[in-house]
This record gives structure tokens, C-alpha cells and sequence, in this order.
């Protein structure tokens, strides 16, 4: 009986490992991209504000 139990439950542990793995790798990736936006969006204001520097030395 508990051989059949196990067997019948082995399928779903390694579904259930493959979605947690998943969700690891997903999680990894959506960190990767916010870290990576973080610093486009950083070079982007420091570019913006160089842009107002010369713009204001010219006038």
C-alpha cells in the first residue's frame, strides 16, 4: 500500500520540484532585469543631467 502511495505520489513531487525550480529561475531573472533597469534608468538621469549642465553653460 505504501509503495503504491509512493508511486502514485511521484509523479507530483517532481512536478512540484520543477515549478519551484522554475520559480527560482523566474525570480532570478525578474532581479536581473528590475538591477538592470535600475541602472539604465540611473546612467539615463545622469545623462539628462550633463545635457542641463551644457544646455545652461551655453545660454
Amino acid at each position: 500500500m505504501a509503495a503504491q502511495v509512493a508511486a502514485g505520489l511521484a509523479p507530483w513531487t517532481r512536478t512540484a520540484g520543477f515549478i519551484a525550480n522554475r520559480l527560482k529561475v523566474l525570480e532570478a531573472e525578474l532581479q536581473a532585469s528590475q538591477t538592470q533597469h535600475g541602472t539604465d534608468a540611473a546612467a539615463s538621469q545622469q545623462r539628462e543631467q550633463q545635457l542641463q549642465a551644457q544646455i545652461e553653460e551655453l545660454q
